[in-house]
């Protein structure tokens, strides 16, 4: 229950009702609503089905409501631990001297609130996880295979850059056509090192020259990249016979 109106988003004015505190006296509500409140670390949560009763000066939480709503709670070492349906921490606060634990709530405001929860956390959330796609990051918080991941809502808008960089290119053809068309006529040729095992008369490097046409290869062992120009004017006089 709050007595701050202005917390209360998705409010349902027509859920009028009555509240009884402990000495007895009586309340009337004017309204449910959602508060989305802000932890210490950053994190944001939402807390369904508040009450608004005008005129509180402090707001009330029920643990019982929480438990059957599927959250969970634990008091240990003084201090009171609230936890929503994925195990995840939403509230924590010690014992307060008058043995009743209380807590600062930081609630968020409602002009940004609807862009945190659609918007910006949910792409936030694509872009941590590599731009994996809305259904899987759904996939992975139904099946508790991560935490502390909120539930994350479908956006309405495509990404380009997303797009563009996950479309298929189309398949390579098979069948290429030759440039040469004779023996000799177009070569490629690659100098590849340094190797880490040496050969047998230390060299570190090979030189290919491949034929276009045949597609025979020639292989030159060298010692060092200096001696590629020497073993191309060998090779040139020895096609030239």
């Amino acid at each position: 229950m709050t007595g701050t109106k202005t917390w209360l988003r998705e409010v349902d004015p027509g859920r009028n009702t009555k509240v009884k505190l402990a000495d007895h006296r009586v309340l009337v509500a004017e309204g449910i609503g959602n508060i989305a409140i802000e932890g210490n670390n950053g994190k944001m949560a939402i807390i369904e089905e508040v009450i608004y009763v005008p005129g509180m000066q402090c707001n009330l939480l029920s643990v019982g409501q929480f438990i059957q709503k599927g959250y969970s709670v634990t008091m240990k070492d003084n201090v009171f631990k609230l936890f929503d349906k994925h195990k995840r921490l939403v509230l924590k606060t010690p014992l307060a001297k008058n043995k009743t634990f209380q807590t600062n709530m930081k609630a968020v405001e409602l002009n940004c609130l609807s862009a945190i929860v659609k918007g910006e956390d949910s792409w936030l959330w694509h872009y941590r996880f590599g731009h994996l796609n809305f259904r899987g990051l759904n996939q992975l918080v139904d099946k508790d295979m991560i935490l502390d991941v909120p539930k994350i809502e479908m956006p309405t808008t495509v990404y380009d850059t997303c797009l563009i960089s996950k479309q298929p290119r189309n398949t390579f053809s098979s069948s290429t056509t030759h440039r040469s068309k004779e023996l000799l006529n177009v070569m490629y040729s690659d100098v590849c090192g340094l190797l880490e095992v040496p050969s047998l008369g230390g060299n570190k490097y090979f030189i290919s020259f491949v034929d276009e046409f045949s597609r025979k290869i020639w292989l030159y062992l060298i010692k060092a990249k200096s001696e590629a120009f020497d073993i191309f004017q060998k090779f040139k006089v020895l096609v030239e016979k």
